[in-house]
């Protein structure tokens, strides 16, 4: 996942297929969502206001959560 942190794209690799992404808030509060059958995304987090966030990443066999900054 790059960069971090993010300005308004952010670029996810994986060796496996990503299904979905979350993105929360420091709240707990999902603020974004999307379903994805790829290897190799790019978000586009303009909408989001400066501040922390935790994307969590859905593969067919792990979730993995990661913070990221958003400038």
């Amino acid at each position: 996942m790059y960069p971090n942190p993010v300005d308004n794209l952010l670029n996810l690799n994986s060796q496996e297929v990503i299904k979905n992404v979350k993105v929360f808030n420091l709240l707990g509060q999902q603020v974004f969502h999307e379903k994805i059958n790829k290897i190799t995304v790019i978000l586009d987090l303009s909408f989001l206001t400066q501040g922390t966030y935790f994307v969590n990443i859905t593969t067919d066999k792990t979730t993995k959560s990661v913070k990221i900054l958003k400038k």
